[in-house]
């Protein structure tokens, strides 16, 4: 792949190559945000974005999703932090499903990555971005978008937390379609389990 030139700006995104883009088709305005790192504080190492774009208020399962594996020399390059104690937690005997999906998931260059999150996000009007919590997911993102070079593709305002609500009351969660901390797998379940709470929590829009 490509090398991305000193100024993000001015760099070509393979964006075919970056992304899972499936077609919007209904109305959700939500996006659940999951990240794979090598950190847990902003400036760390991302391995995998992950994200959905969904209804809350609704029960269908979300179809438009993105997912996208980056590069580690990529991170190196643009100054992005590897964590020692992070990096022993994914050497975990425990981890190795995680691990595994993450070995077998194309990578890609970072900056390639955040131009084809931007991309995908843009695609249709949102009004809520989630993470778990809001801080981790969205401000380490945030904080990679930045030491890019690159604008931010959401508000500040826009930031909403899945561990806030989640908290507030137990309600199952509903079957996975992977293996946890990988990134697509997580932000699928969580936003499907987010429209649980809602209506356990007997929210309307």
């Amino acid at each position: 792949m490509t090398e991305p030139n000193n100024s993000a700006l001015e760099y070509e995104p393979d964006l075919q190559a970056a992304a899972v883009l499936t077609p919007k088709a209904y109305r959700p305005g939500h996006i659940m945000l999951d990240l794979e790192t090598m950190g847990r504080h902003p400036g760390a190492a991302l391995l995998s974005i992950g994200a959905v774009r969904f209804d809350p208020y609704d029960v269908e399962a979300p179809i438009d999703r993105f997912h996208v594996g980056i590069a580690l020399a990529s991170n190196k390059a643009l100054g992005l932090e590897f964590d020692p104690e992070t990096i022993a937690w994914w050497m975990h005997d425990d981890r190795q499903p995680a691990r595994s999906s993450l070995e077998d998931l194309e990578k890609v260059d970072i900056h390639t990555a955040l131009f084809a999150f931007a991309e995908w996000y843009a695609q249709a009007p949102v009004t809520s971005i989630w993470g778990n919590a809001a801080s981790f997911d969205c401000g380490l993102l945030a904080a990679a978008y930045r030491k890019a070079m690159i604008d931010v593709p959401w508000e500040f305002w826009q930031e909403r937390c899945y561990r806030t609500v989640k908290n507030l009351l137990t309600v199952p969660l509903p079957p996975r379609e992977g293996p946890a901390h990988n990134a697509l797998a997580d932000a699928l379940v969580q936003a499907q389990h987010l429209q649980r709470l809602y209506r356990a929590l007997d929210l309307s829009a």
